[in-house]
């Protein structure tokens, strides 16, 4: 992983910011339900134009998922387990 993936997964993606985020298309729901018409889609079209973008990074750009092994890398473990002692 490069620096800046590391640096987009550790600051974009595990930070506060995916959730601060949903907070403007509800404030856009709050403002046209008080007849701001013109700021509500301006605030969700901003929104918009942020999201896509973001889910298309992680989605399909960066792998996020930290140094965890892909499961087909794990190797198959060919030991029996022991069998249950009985007392």
């Amino acid at each position: 992983m490069s620096n800046m993936e590391n640096w987009y997964c550790d600051q974009v993606v595990a930070g506060p910011w995916p959730f601060l985020l949903l907070l403007i298309p509800l404030a856009g729901a709050y403002l046209y339900g008080r007849g701001k018409h013109k700021l509500a889609w301006i605030l969700m079209a901003g929104w918009i134009a942020i999201q896509v973008p973001m889910s298309f990074v992680n989605n399909f750009k960066v792998n996020c998922q930290g140094d965890a092994p892909a499961p087909e890398d794990i190797p198959q473990l060919n030991q029996e387990p022991p069998p249950p002692q009985i007392k």
